[in-house]
């Protein structure tokens, strides 16, 4: 997939569409990259599209914050918050267990999210990481990312 930038806006207690606006307008957007790959006559990059594009939508039904940033790079899509002088990294890929049972002839995808907070007054990171097949749990581990941020007042 094709790196690019798009911006996010998420607000507070408002419940409306989240705006999309495109930081790189000559790239395709990341939701247009999975959509390809969800048209993909490959089941297996047929399915990731999928999961990608469910996962986007729960994060517009949500409220989780003033603003993220979104890119892809290579087969994730990184999602930055910021606030104040700190931000945050949040990294989302669809992913399988190495040598797992096949279903219908496809691995068992889950979320595989990942962001990082500082381990202490150094500036030391230690990553946090969850791995789930559950679409409100890979979204509630957004939620948490950006509160942790919040936090680190």
């Amino acid at each position: 997939m094709a790196g690019n930038g798009v911006g996010l806006d998420f607000r507070w207690r408002e419940r409306k569409a989240v705006e999309i606006v495109d930081l790189l307008p000559d790239w395709p957007s990341f939701e247009d990259e999975y959509r390809r790959l969800s048209a993909s006559e490959s089941r297996y990059e047929s399915q990731i599209g999928h999961m990608m594009i469910d996962f986007i939508h729960r994060l517009r039904r949500g409220i989780i914050g003033p603003r993220l940033s979104a890119s892809t790079m290579l087969d994730e899509l990184c999602l930055q918050y910021r606030h104040r002088h700190r931000s945050t990294m949040i990294t989302a890929k669809i992913d399988h267990k190495d040598r797992s049972t096949l279903v219908d002839g496809l691995p068992v995808f889950h979320y595989r999210l990942t962001y990082s907070v500082p381990s202490d007054d150094s500036g030391v990171c230690r990553n946090i990481e969850l791995r789930t097949r559950n679409l409100d749990q890979a979204y509630e581990f957004v939620v948490e990312a950006i509160k942790t941020c919040q936090q680190r007042d």
